[in-house]
């Protein structure tokens, strides 16, 4: 301790400089071994005064000292290979806090609407699971094999917990809504015409239980079978949603061409086949189409073989598809283009990359001549130790150009897919590249089964994504922003240092023109001139020899945008990609909820709803919003009077939910009415 003080006392002019000691890696506190020592160290001759106290002491001694040295900007890029390493730990850890939010969210909206009990055990004891994994060396990827094991079976208990607070809470919401009233359009006079009932005899209701539920999906399960089907869309996000939704139709014998999805105040839309498959004995067709679903609030509809009684003309073809039990046509495209009415996408049949991007209303071309966007780049770091830490110098880096296969698997009208395959040493990879109606994205899907294998002789097998754009730049360079906990930060780093992000990074040129990358998964990225570059996998060695060996699904999409996208639109297209809408099998009758409903929304766009739960204490409902754009602004809540209850008050409370002096929360009819910092956080109790 002695050298270190005389150079912290020549730096800061500080007399006195605080020591964190204790057991182990900065983690456990002092023993009595420890204490004895410093009793003893105290009393040396001709040596520094040690002393137990605090940092609040010692910032109260800093503070009396004028002229101390200021250091800015961020001092915490240390151990890059964290961001990535142990990949299954930190997708876990995603979806997890994830559907812990439309959880709780969920689970307000059941007990304020359905008399669902709010399952506030079930809910602590999960979030004790997702944060005990959020340690410092676990969610960094730096822990040993068997903290993999445990952390990834914590992430299985949470994910169930939520998933069942969410369907038992939207199972309940869908009884209370008049969903009687999606047939009342179908014939004339709004007349009901009989559903045609598609169940043989000696075949039980209910199928698809337990259908995509393995890592804390909605379950497919069917609560009916006849021709007419009807379905709640939840959008747990507190700003409206348009999308393309994929539904399942179990044991269905209906005519494909005669789908037509269909809902209240909405015109008819023709349905997309995307599939077909077996479950459990059962047989289902997969169908997608877009609905629009308000802000935290929920949308029913009807899928349906009325195309014809609606009058919508009957395709030739809408998918690539045969029937039930049939197989998927691919086709090798002559040319590979994605169009919908806001971009256009042409592929590279070799390299799965985007060779053109334009945006169709800004007429503007986003990749450079010759460059590839998206396109996988194969690495070899040299091993220079604490490979799961550090990422080494790299020995190789391939660009992945050549030797892949393209063909066309999802041929609109809602979606557009292309599937892209090839191997890269022992490693197979399957991208597919969608575009929806309606949409402003790209989205991919990569599957990659990993066989990389790491050792000190050979180095680390590392796997990117680049996406080199074409911006327009003057001398200081493009803008790179990144999102961080609660807000974002701009970093003037272009020379390929990693750092970390959360859910999206923007870059952009001088004219505010860029793009936007977003991710389910991810945490390292980082930027070389003006190429956003993301890294997926790493086969580090040590201290686990193998982390990341098998299959991994990682979903990521890409935003080109004009001048004038901030922070807000950023964020919520993170929000977007990551908290999907969910759809839940409901059957029809009667109900006192209208058929669609917003119980929640949030204005300006730069404020964004971090939490809705039940209050701690049972009293109210806590609603926690964010500011992201570094303005503060008076943000509004509007609550719809179910959700709301009589004679409701707003009042701030701290993140213990403890009343603050100062409350600035109102509440006048249905709209909340509060004070949010810039970059920072507001937290209102909403209670009767």
């Amino acid at each position: 301790m002695a050298d270190p003080l005389m150079e912290f006392a020549q730096a800061t002019g500080l007399r006195a400089m605080p020591v964190l000691y204790g057991v182990g890696d900065h983690g456990g506190g002092p023993t009595r071994k420890d204490l004895r020592k410093l009793q003893e160290m105290d009393a040396w001759p001709v040596y520094p005064r040690v002393e137990f106290s605090t940092l609040r002491h010692f910032f109260a001694l800093a503070e009396q000292v004028e002229g101390l040295p200021v250091i800015k900007g961020e001092r915490n890029f240390v151990f890059e290979g964290c961001y990535t390493s142990q990949a299954r730990q930190k997708e876990a850890n995603r979806h997890s806090e994830n559907l812990m939010f439309a959880a709780e969210a969920a689970a307000v909206l059941g007990e304020r609407l359905a008399g669902v009990a709010y399952p506030q055990d079930n809910l602590v004891e999960a979030w004790h699971s997702l944060l005990f994994d959020q340690f410092h060396d676990i969610l960094p990827g730096s822990g040993v094999r068997a903290t993999r094991h445990y952390t990834l079976g914590h992430a299985q208990d949470v994910q169930a917990t939520a998933m069942m607070a969410r369907t038992n809470a939207l199972r309940a919401l869908g009884q209370r809504v008049n969903t009687d009233a999606l047939r009342c359009e179908f014939a004339p006079g709004g007349a009901l015409r009989a559903h045609k009932d598609e169940v043989e005899s000696g075949v039980a209701l209910g199928a698809g239980v337990g259908n995509a539920t393995a890592t804390g999906g909605e379950s497919a399960f069917s609560v009916t079978r006849t021709s007419d089907r009807a379905y709640l869309v939840f959008n747990p996000l507190a700003h409206p949603r348009t999308e393309v939704v994929r539904v399942k139709l179990w044991d269905t014998t209906l005519d494909h061409a005669l789908l037509v999805a269909t809902s209240e105040a909405a015109a008819p839309q023709p349905v997309q086949v995307m599939g077909t498959g077996t479950y459990a004995g059962h047989d289902f067709l997969e169908v997608a189409f877009p609905v629009e679903v308000p802000a935290l609030g929920y949308r029913t509809v009807c899928v349906s073989d009325r195309r014809v009684e609606l009058g919508l003309p009957v395709p030739e073809e809408n998918s690539l598809w045969d029937g039930v039990g049939g197989a998927l046509r691919t086709r090798e495209p002559s040319q590979a283009v994605l169009e919908n009415e806001f971009l256009a996408v042409r592929l590279d049949p070799a390299s799965g990359s985007i060779v053109s991007l334009v945006d169709k209303r800004a007429k503007r071309e986003y990749v450079h001549p010759g460059e590839h966007l998206g396109v996988l780049q194969y690495c070899v770091e040299t091993y220079e130790g604490m490979s799961a830490w550090v990422i080494g110098r790299f020995k190789s880096r391939e660009d992945l150009l050549q030797g892949g296969q393209l063909v066309k698997v999802d041929s609109g009208p809602h979606v557009q897919t292309y599937r892209w395959r090839r191997k890269v040493g022992d490693t197979t990879v399957v991208l597919d590249i969608s575009l929806s109606q309606g949409m402003r994205r790209i989205d991919f899907e990569l599957r990659v089964d990993w066989r990389e294998v790491g050792s000190r002789e050979i180095g680390i097998p590392h796997l990117k994504i680049r996406f080199p754009v074409d911006l327009a730049v003057g001398s200081s360079g493009p803008v790179a922003k990144y999102e961080i906990p609660f807000g974002s930060i701009e970093r003037d780093l272009f020379n390929g240092e990693e750092v970390p992000a959360q859910r999206w990074v923007d870059l952009f040129g001088s004219d505010g023109v860029g793009i936007t990358l977003v991710n389910t998964s991810k945490y390292g990225y980082n930027v070389e001139g003006t190429s956003l570059n993301m890294t997926l996998l790493r086969a580090s060695i040590d201290p686990d020899p193998l982390p990341d060996l098998g299959d991994h699904v990682i979903r990521y999409a890409l935003l080109p945008h004009a001048a004038g996208w901030g922070e807000g639109d950023a964020t919520q297209a993170g929000e977007d990609l990551n908290i999907p809408l969910v759809v839940s099998s409901v059957d029809f009758h009667a109900g006192d909820l209208p058929a669609a409903k917003s119980l929640v929304s949030v204005e300006p766009k730069s404020v964004r709803l971090a939490s809705l739960k039940r209050a701690e204490n049972g009293n109210g409902m806590i609603m926690r919003l964010v500011e992201v754009e570094g303005v503060a602004v008076e943000a509004k809540v509007h609550i719809a009077a179910d959700l709301l209850g009589d004679a409701a008050s707003g009042t701030e409370v701290d993140i213990l939910e403890r009343p603050l002096s100062e409350n600035s929360a109102r509440i006048e009819g249905e709209t909340l009415t509060v004070r949010v910092p810039a970059f920072g956080t507001t937290t209102v109790c909403v209670a009767a």
